[in-house]
């Protein structure tokens, strides 16, 4: 009886401890909300960007995950007119580029602590655009032979407004942990893609939590 009472002690301490390791959370995966300002080599724009992004750990430097995101961009060729004595009148051209991506990555921390992360993420991605930006673009202002009073674009789209296209993302990156499942941080990227389209720099922060 003396025996039994402690080995039954002890099995049950076993029992108890194994219990709690498996239910409680490894925190292996995380979700966040990214956001930032991008610029589009095209035209030399700039815009925003944003997303949501998932992440699982399969070992405890490498990570695999997914993102949907969105980038718009725009800009205009600046034109201001004078007409009749009056006020300014503001002819400009105006144009905007936006698409909606998806994103498979993989990434290594080469540091890693109970405060901060710091990386490099790689990826390939899926990318839907729509684009109002002209291939060429001529004014022509009045003078003579003109039947206008005020300047006149002529456009002209060698492209198509839609297209889907592939490419590639790398990403540093660095998160900061706030307790043990929040964490904060900023990433700067690169982004190409078969459209002939650059994104560079991406410039985002972001707000998660692990679970």
């Amino acid at each position: 009886m003396k025996t039994l009472l402690p080995a039954c002690c002890i099995a049950f301490l076993f029992t108890h401890i194994s219990v709690a390791q498996t239910r409680s959370p490894d925190l292996s995966r995380s979700i966040a909300f990214n956001a930032g300002f991008t610029k589009h080599g095209t035209g030399d724009m700039r815009g925003i960007m944003f997303g949501f992004s998932y992440e699982k750990k399969f070992r405890p430097q490498l990570a695999w995950g997914v993102e949907l995101g969105t980038t718009i961009h725009d800009g205009s060729y600046g034109l201001l007119v004078n007409y009749n004595g009056q006020e300014p009148v503001d002819m400009s051209y105006r144009f905007t580029v936006a698409g909606a991506q998806l994103v498979g990555r993989v990434g290594y921390d080469f540091i890693r602590s109970p405060r901060i992360d710091l990386g490099l993420r790689l990826g390939a991605l899926v990318r839907y655009q729509s684009s109002s930006l002209p291939n060429q673009l001529s004014t022509y202002f009045p003078g003579p032979g003109s039947q206008f009073p005020f300047p006149v674009y002529l456009a002209v789209q060698s492209e198509p407004q839609r297209t889907v296209s592939l490419g590639a993302q790398s990403q540093l990156f660095l998160n900061y942990n706030v307790g043990r499942k929040m964490f904060v941080g900023a990433s700067a990227g690169l982004q190409l893609d078969t459209n002939g389209d650059t994104m560079f720099p991406q410039l985002l922060v972001s707000v998660g939590r692990r679970f």
